[in-house]
C-alpha cells in the first residue's frame, strides 16, 4: 500500500471512530498536535466551543441559546417544549406579561412606553404633544 492510499485509509479511520452517535453530538475528538476540539453535525466538522448543532443544522453559538428540535432559541425569553418554540410568559400576580414591553409592580402590569419606575413609584410618561414644550420634555408624572 502507498503512501496516498494509507493517508486515505487513516482519514476514512478517523471519520468512521469519530462519526456522529445522534447523541447530542458529544463525540469530541482532536486532530493532532492541537488544542482545539472538534465534532460532527450530520456530516459538518464543527467547532463545538463556537457552534451549536441542532438535528445536524449548524448555528454560531450565541449567549443563552439552546437547540429546540432543528432550531434554536433564547432561553432567557422563549421556552421549548416538545420541539416547539414559545414565548416565555412572566407573571404578575394572576396575570401573565411580556417582560420585553412591560413591567410589574404591586401585582399590576405596566406598559413600558407609557409607564415607568422611578426609586419605586410608577410613572405616568408625558403625552407626546406635552413633549413639544422644552420644560416637559421627558416629564414623568405619578399616578395614584
Amino acid at each position: 500500500m502507498g503512501f496516498f492510499e494509507c493517508l486515505i485509509a487513516f482519514s476514512l479511520m478517523i471519520l468512521v471512530a469519530a462519526g456522529n452517535n445522534n447523541n447530542n453530538n458529544n463525540n469530541l475528538f482532536t486532530f493532532l498536535n492541537t488544542n482545539i476540539q472538534y465534532t460532527y453535525c450530520g456530516w459538518q466538522i464543527m467547532d463545538a466551543s463556537s457552534q451549536l448543532c441542532c438535528n445536524n443544522n449548524l448555528y454560531n453559538a450565541l449567549p443563552y441559546h439552546r437547540c429546540c428540535g432543528s432550531t434554536t432559541y433564547n432561553s432567557k425569553s422563549q421556552k421549548c417544549y416538545r420541539g416547539k418554540v414559545y414565548s416565555r410568559k412572566v407573571r404578575c400576580g394572576r396575570n401573565y406579561y411580556d417582560p420585553n414591553t412591560e413591567f410589574c409592580v404591586n401585582y399590576k402590569v405596566f406598559n413600558r412606553n407609557e409607564y415607568g419606575v422611578c426609586r419605586g413609584f410608577v410613572l405616568r410618561r408625558a403625552a407626546p404633544e406635552a413633549k413639544d414644550s422644552a420644560k416637559s420634555l421627558n416629564m414623568m408624572l405619578p399616578i395614584f
